[in-house]
């Protein structure tokens, strides 16, 4: 790059580089991690680019989520939290035919946070998808305020809102 434009790439003049010595992929990929959460980094992860890693590392390497969270200094709770809100952020994008898009979501997470956390309150399986769709569709269109408030009214009234849409459209 330098030699083809010196002016537009002059700061790969001087490059730092380190030479680890050989070690298994996962000792790397510990060595990565650990790297990555200090706080000398420049730009914070997106919380879907941080789930993705988390189960990326679950995938390749094996890791449990009691180890994903001793090698990024979080609870155990917290990496669990993070890979079930992916999951459900993957359903919504799925859903609406964006599979893979995490750019549309990446300012949801406290959407998908409520999501994970008011899902528990209900019963049947029935009762959670419905919640799950009516907070998607708020995702979709927020009017009336900010979502991490909304979705917890939606839970709060679900019944109310069930039995209005059944009122009103028939089936």
């Amino acid at each position: 790059l330098l030699e083809s434009d010196q002016e537009r790439y002059n700061n790969f003049g001087h490059i730092d580089v380190v030479i680890l010595p050989t070690a298994h992929e996962k000792d790397l990929d510990e060595l990565e991690a650990s790297l990555q959460i200090h706080e000398d980094i420049k730009a914070p992860y997106k919380w879907t680019a941080f789930a993705l890693m988390l189960r990326e590392r679950q995938q390749e390497h094996g890791y449990t989520s009691v180890q994903l969270a001793q090698l990024y200094e979080k609870k155990n709770s917290e990496i669990n939290e993070y890979t079930d809100m992916l999951d459900y952020a993957e359903d919504y994008l799925k859903q609406r035919n964006r599979p893979g898009e995490y750019h549309l979501i990446d300012q949801d997470e406290f959407a998908f946070r409520q999501i994970r956390k008011k899902r528990t309150i209900f019963n049947t399986e029935q009762e959670k998808e419905i919640f799950e769709k009516l907070s998607f569709a708020l995702i979709d269109n927020p009017e009336g305020g900010r979502l991490y408030g909304l979705i917890p009214d939606v839970a709060k009234y679900s019944e109310t809102i069930i039995s209005q849409i059944d009122n009103e459209i028939e089936i």
